[in-house]
């Protein structure tokens, strides 16, 4: 510590100067405070970050953000090598960092050829929290983290953004996690390209956990890697547990590639999903899982999980696993499997157990459940209808751990938010569809119909300007046939959750004037009357079949706004009013749906 030298001034000015703590004062890397708990070190800008770790700021202290912090500075800092990463592998950081909810932004390091590059480079013991690293750019060599390159401590309620690359062991918000990583999400894209190693090892939260936790994360960035263990919140687990996770990135890589973990090698993945694509360039490639154990001696657990991701491989696909070699239990997949040796729940189950694990086979496209034969496997591929009903799912428990919207939606977990459910549609229109119709089939466990938006991912034909329309080409004829593939999602306070991708086929009919879907062969839904109307309007309905019978209103935007039927019925002819008291002029839907399938929509306006 620096010696304050006291030159032969007055007395009383000597003893104003060697009374005054001269660190309340500090600017540009001097920074207030004593490092302790009570009265940690405060980092107030971009120089006070560069301090810590020299001179008596310690790798040991307590420090803490005062304000949010830009680093672009870093950007041209050290030769164009950028931010000196906090603690490395000789001298670990130890201490505490508190975010305060604050973030440090533009944050630049570009040392291809290092080990441990991060904010932190190295952490044991320490704890790490309430910090936010936005639009980073973090480029390292092995244990590559936007936050920290490899963590033996605790991090959490922390998030991330930007883009992380290396060789191996890469990870949005750690390399290398070894302790806790809990409350964490990250939306930074990964790269690890595995030029050294025999694997990648990257992960949409770390990119390797050994002896370690991850829960309660959650990962919307891309993951990639060039060899293998890519996953949506890591790239690989070993004698390490991932609960209550989710991931909602594309995942692409060589082998081992899943839309939670790559390789879960000894270790257990319970209540999470994915959503996202995942694709294998070579072998084991799951929705939740590439690999379930290693090898053929395993062990690994995955259980209470659901994935409506996309799944494309070559050998050993699943939309749950890609391969087995321990226990799946309490699972399901909905998403479509491609490749050669697949399954609906495992493309490879040898010598091992599938426990009462569904998957959807119109949305597979598959029969079967796994592609081997020496195995034990309970479970049921199940029609989209099937899906929707708890007495197909033997065993699961809905009270403690999943929950569902009988008829309406796939079973959603609980302790957890679940992404929209987006679901097939057929459809017929004139030559300009209205996108906002896409919405009217989808559901989500938490909010209902509200809040749901969609992007297009691409058309057949055609075009669309992703928003509000799509327009059948104009040299096309009566009875044209387009698919559209979008995605739905939830928008949240803070981003969006986004959902599976779903197919919707519309056949073009120029007589197409009401927005009626489908027609239910055991219920009718006749116009409502008086249409337009000023305040209350009847709506009558028959139902030739008992059944379950719900009559909604939705708004021109695909919200819901009221639900004034949600019973059994009988057969016979009915009527329900509408007060629309209280809402605004204009366009509202009314849907009948007939046991969560078949459904009508009628076109009502409010005009007051």
């Amino acid at each position: 510590m620096k010696t304050l030298r006291i030159l032969p001034f007055p007395g009383l000015l000597v003893l104003i100067l060697l009374n005054i703590n001269i660190s309340a004062f500090a600017t540009g890397g001097v920074l207030s405070g004593n490092g302790t708990a009570g009265s940690p070190y405060l980092v107030k800008d971009y120089a006070d970050l560069k301090a810590i770790g020299t001179g008596s700021y310690t790798l040991s202290k307590v420090y803490r953000l005062t304000n949010d912090i830009d680093a672009s500075a870093s950007k041209t800092e050290n030769g164009g090598s950028g931010f000196v990463p906090i603690g490395n592998e000789t001298t670990n950081f130890t201490g505490k960092f508190h975010g305060s909810g604050h973030a440090i932004k533009n944050l630049n390091i570009q040392r291809p050829t290092a080990n441990y590059i991060g904010l932190f480079g190295y952490s044991t013991l320490s704890t790490i929290d309430s910090l936010g690293v936005t639009n980073a750019k973090i480029v390292g060599n092995y244990y590559v983290g936007c936050i920290v390159g490899f963590n033996k401590g605790i991090t959490s309620n922390s998030y991330s953004s930007g883009t992380v690359t290396g060789i191996s062991v890469v990870g949005g918000i750690a390399g290398e996690n070894d302790d806790t990583i809990i409350n964490c999400s990250s939306s930074s894209n990964c790269y690890a390209s595995g030029e050294r190693l025999s694997g990648s090892t990257v992960g949409g939260i770390a990119g390797r956990c050994d002896f370690g936790a991850i829960s309660n994360c959650h990962s919307s960035g891309n993951v990639k890697g060039d060899i293998v263990e890519i996953g949506g919140i890591a790239g690989q687990i070993e004698f390490s547990t991932i609960s209550h996770c989710y991931s909602t990135g594309n995942i692409t890589g060589g082998g081992f590639v899943g839309g939670i973990a790559g390789l879960n090698q000894q270790g257990t993945i319970s209540v999470c999903y994915s959503t996202g694509n995942i694709i294998s360039n070579s072998n084991s490639c799951g929705g939740i899982v590439g690999s379930n154990g290693a090898g053929y001696t395993g062990p690994g657990t995955t259980i209470n999980c659901y994935s409506t991701a996309n799944v494309t491989g070559t050998d050993d696909a699943g939309g749950v696993a890609g391969s087995n070699n321990d226990t799946i239990s309490l699972c399901y997949a909905t998403g479509k499997v491609t490749g050669t040796y697949i399954g609906g729940v495992v493309g490879n189950n040898y010598d091992a157990t599938v426990i009462q694990c569904n998957w959807n086979i119109e949305t597979t496209g598959l029969i079967l459940g796994h592609g081997d034969g020496h195995s034990t496997f309970t479970g049921s591929g199940l029609t989209t209808i099937q899906m929707k009903k708890t007495s197909n799912f033997s065993g699961w428990d809905f009270n403690k751990v999943w929950l569902i919207r009988t008829d309406s939606t796939y079973p959603g977990l609980r302790g957890i938010e679940n992404a929209p459910f987006a679901l097939p549609d057929i459809l017929k229109s004139n030559r300009t569809f209205t996108l906002s119709r896409l919405l009217l089939n989808d559901y989500d466990i938490q909010s209902v119909h509200k809040n749901l938006v969609l992007k297009i991912v691409r058309v057949s034909e055609g075009t669309t300007d992703s928003v509000s329309k799509f327009t059948f080409p104009a040299n096309v004829s009566n009875g044209q046939v387009d698919t559209l593939f979008y995605r739905v999602g939830k928008a949240l306070a803070a981003d969006t959750l986004w959902g599976n991708i779903a197919k919707a086929v519309i056949t073009l009919d120029e007589t197409f004037t009401s927005l009626e879907l489908y027609t239910g062969e055991s219920s009718l839904l006749i116009q409502n009357y008086p249409n337009p109307f000023t305040s209350v309007t009847t709506i009558k309905y028959k139902i030739t079949e008992p059944g379950f019978v719900s009559i909604k209103v939705f708004s021109v935007m695909g919200s819901e706004v009221a639900t004034l039927v949600c019973e059994e019925k009988t057969a016979g002819e009915y009527s329900v009013e509408w007060n629309a008291d209280g809402f605004r002029n204009g366009i509202y839907f009314c849907k009948l749906q007939k046991n969560g399938n078949s459904f009508e929509l009628k076109k009502m306006m409010l005009l007051k």
